[in-house]
């Protein structure tokens, strides 16, 4: 249902739930990153950790043989990301606050 209203509003979307075991550690790695919209059902993500910022590790084992400058610097495009995201989540708690 909510995926549903989702898409007839154009936003893309990714649902984390008990059917595409295969899928659920790309989603999960891509769940964190700024703007990225992840519904989990009750049949899935039960203690998953979503990394806000997306998963640097994910990034680094898509590389056949990262060295230690890229891995640094996949790290460094992370922690902006992370503080992105920290500070939007922040945003919208100031936001939505009562007076």
């Amino acid at each position: 249902m909510v995926s549903r209203e989702l898409t007839k509003a154009g936003i893309k979307h990714n649902v984390l739930n008990a059917k595409f075991h295969a899928n659920e550690a790309g989603i999960v790695a891509q769940a964190g990153y700024p703007a990225a919209v992840t519904i989990a059902t009750n049949m899935a993500g039960r203690g998953t950790d979503i990394m806000l910022g997306g998963s640097w590790q994910a990034e680094v084992a898509a590389l056949e043989a990262p060295t230690e400058e890229q891995i640094a610097q996949i790290k460094a495009d992370w922690q902006v990301r992370h503080d992105a995201v920290l500070g939007c989540r922040r945003s919208a708690y100031h936001w939505h606050r009562a007076p």
